[in-house]
């Protein structure tokens, strides 16, 4: 029997691929191959999910694209679109709302661990004026946006804010699975059931119906529960950089503009994520912290390095510190972790750089790898390297590029 060609990682794999190396979805090989009259089919697979992708014809309009997944005997189909429309984030997309089709069936079950609010760290060093502008937008608006890179210590500000509120905080953190619009829905309720265990029981009666309405529908009745909570309260999405569904972008942005008074929504992410924040800022109704907000001062930083990770650095040094990683939380511990064991710290932070063995792994596990194939491969590609290495990546990269030159 035999096999058609395969999407996994963001390339496609297969006979029809022209050879071992595979074609980067996105680029204009893979296009051409989805354009060509030959290309009938492939099978995708992501975190998001997985399905078999058919190319078929109107009479009046030519081809198109349509992903078909079958569970429990039943055949789902979403319409992918066009050769040209068939990027990795339309691919992405299609997976989650089958995924969602499909879990809306069978269901999943929660993770209770995903609803624990994180505890402060105990050499957390105070941060007074970020603490100052948080409990400021929760009077002063309904949403509150951490937005920065990774390791800029965003849940450990969250997890030091919480722990001196006095109101109940009701957290979902999400993951690469949460694509689903309602299995986010459980979530949220589940979260807001930890504050007020009646709120949220009618939306899972409609999640759980043989015919569950719109999203909007299940979350009117959300919000209805909320306006009849006895007093204000906190809902968290942690890591919402995570998740690519806009049918649970769409349901958020919902979520955010019904809000009743007395709930306030944060949200924190590693980047912007697609909800009405123009809306917000122009009702002044966001509060915002950001990368440059979480930075470490050189006052916040002599803090960390000494009395919380027992390191005795000059002055000099810990501003040298700051300058180099330019007073990212992360790259500060992992200075510091690396200073524990240096006979001379003097030595070790004039030579102190991104390139530090501790600081690759950190950025290679928590941005690279997170990538999606091809923007991996472009980075690898693209990269400014050292010269040692430089011939080495090349060869590689070469030989792909001559790979894709014939196939053109």
């Amino acid at each position: 029997m035999a096999h058609i060609p395969s999407v996994a990682d963001g390339l496609l794999q297969g006979a029809a691929a022209g050879g071992a190396g595979g074609l980067a979805v996105g680029s204009p090989a893979w296009f051409a191959w989805l354009a060509d009259d030959a290309a009938r089919s492939f099978s995708f697979r992501s975190p998001a999910g997985a399905y078999t992708a058919r190319k078929e014809r109107r009479q009046r309009g030519g081809a198109y694209w349509v992903a078909y997944r079958t569970a429990a005997g039943r055949q789902h189909k979403v319409y992918l679109g066009r050769a040209e429309d068939l990027s990795l984030e339309r691919l992405d997309e299609a997976a989650a709302e089958l995924a969602g089709r499909v879990t809306g069936t069978v269901g999943l079950p929660l993770l209770a661990t995903k609803l624990f609010v994180p505890r402060p760290r105990p050499d957390l060093v105070p941060r007074p004026r970020l603490l100052a502008r948080l409990d400021a937008g929760l009077d002063a608006g309904r949403c509150s946006l951490l937005s920065a890179p990774a390791g800029a210590g965003k849940t450990s500000l969250l997890a030091a804010w919480l722990a001196q509120l006095d109101r109940p905080v009701a957290w979902v953190t999400l993951d690469e699975r949460d694509q689903d619009v309602g299995q986010v829905l459980r979530y949220l309720v589940a979260a807001l059931q930890t504050i007020a265990p009646e709120c949220g029981r009618g939306a899972l009666a409609w999640l759980d119906a043989p015919q569950s309405p719109p999203p909007e529908v299940v979350l009117a009745g959300l919000v209805n529960d909320l306006v009849a909570l006895p007093g204000p309260g906190l809902l968290v999405l942690d890591d919402y950089h995570l998740v690519r569904a806009p049918a649970v972008h769409a349901a958020v942005a919902f979520l955010v503009d019904n809000l009743p008074p007395t709930m306030h929504l944060v949200v924190a992410s590693r980047e912007d994520p697609p909800l009405p924040l123009p809306h917000l800022r122009a009702g002044n109704q966001l509060t915002e912290v950001r990368a440059a907000d979480l930075a470490f001062s050189l006052e916040e930083a002599a803090d960390f390095l000494g009395p919380g990770m027992g390191l005795r650095l000059a002055e000099a040094q810990v501003a040298a510190l700051v300058e180099r990683t330019e007073g990212w939380a992360a790259g500060l511990q992992l200075a510091g972790l690396a200073l524990r064991d240096r006979p001379d710290p003097a030595a070790f932070v004039a030579a102190f750089a991104g390139g530090h063995r501790l600081v690759a792994d950190y950025l290679t596990a928590e941005v690279l790898d997170r990538q999606p194939a091809p923007t991996r491969h472009f980075l690898l590609a693209t990269g400014v390297l050292d010269p040692a290495v430089r011939p080495a990546v090349r060869r590689p990269a070469s030989r792909r590029r001559h790979r894709m030159a014939r196939r053109r």
